[in-house]
């Protein structure tokens, strides 16, 4: 077996390299029962020669940072689409919460 190629797919990882920031949405949660806004930023670099997008992310309330995390994009050969990482938090490990929705703009 051969060493796999980049695709098509790949090349369009391009699209997301960059920084990027935005306003998240953080919903109610054993962290924050209320729920609050605060303020992402994303770093998102090609890795693995090519094969993979690595992203460092970092929130930030009141101009603090608050958490930080990695995550990764990769392309799914067999079904031409792409994956992305996700971690949800949990406080027992069996029920898991989505903690934030954002949108995020190049910058």
């Amino acid at each position: 077996m051969g060493m796999p190629k980049l695709t098509p797919g790949h090349a369009r990882f391009e699209k997301f390299v960059g920084d990027w920031t935005g306003t998240e949405n953080m919903l109610p949660s054993h962290w924050d029962p209320d729920g609050l806004v605060a303020g992402g930023r994303n770093a998102c670099r090609l890795s693995l020669n090519g094969f993979a997008i690595m992203n460092v992310y970092e929130q930030r309330r009141g101009g603090e940072v608050t958490f930080t995390g990695h995550g990764v994009l990769t392309y799914d050969f067999s079904r031409k689409d792409y994956w992305a990482g996700r971690m949800e938090m949990s406080t027992d490990g069996e029920s898991w919460n989505t903690l934030f929705a954002a949108e995020y703009t190049r910058g």
